[in-house]
């Protein structure tokens, strides 16, 4: 398990983080992707950002970090007018879900935010860089732990073990 850190305690992008691009934008709430108190739901033009990661939780920050694909790559978003008040998540709540998931296969796969599909009672949590999907969250059970994938064109899924979890 692997926690995202993309900002340095400086307040500058974390050694080893790609600024893909730069914009400028707004943030309307807090992240879909993940409940971690630093991550915000943004916007630059038509593009929905999440998430987007200020340097802290204060409200007041006005940059932010935005995933953009994989962990060590992200987008710069100037947040003039600041971040909508102070995120809803609260520290010490729900468990936080996986934001980037790497399987056993190589696939990498990201949140799926918004109305998806279902597949045998389960969302459709994540999209995955092959074309396949992830169906549910993690089964945390076992000490290699797994997930319902479907790969490209099947309309099955099969539990497949997950070698790297990002938050």
């Amino acid at each position: 398990m692997v926690t995202l850190s993309p900002w340095s305690p400086g307040g500058t992008p974390a050694t080893g983080i790609t600024i893909t691009d730069r914009a400028s934008g707004s943030c309307f709430g807090t992240a879909e992707s993940t409940m971690r108190t630093d991550a915000w739901r943004c916007t630059a033009g038509d593009r929905i950002l999440d998430p987007c990661f200020s340097p802290d939780s204060d409200p007041s920050d006005t940059s932010a970090l935005c995933l953009d694909g994989a962990p060590d790559r992200m987008v710069e978003l100037s947040v003039p007018e600041g971040f909508p008040g102070n995120n809803d998540h609260m520290p010490g709540g729900p468990d936080i879900e996986p934001i980037i998931l790497v399987l056993a296969n190589g696939a990498r796969c990201s949140f799926a935010g918004g109305g998806t599909a279902t597949l045998a009672g389960q969302r459709l949590n994540y999209g995955c860089d092959n074309g396949g999907y992830l169906y549910g969250y993690p089964n945390k059970t076992a000490a290699v732990w797994t997930i319902s994938y479907a790969a490209p064109g099947s309309g099955a899924s099969v539990s497949t073990p997950i070698s790297t979890v990002y938050q």
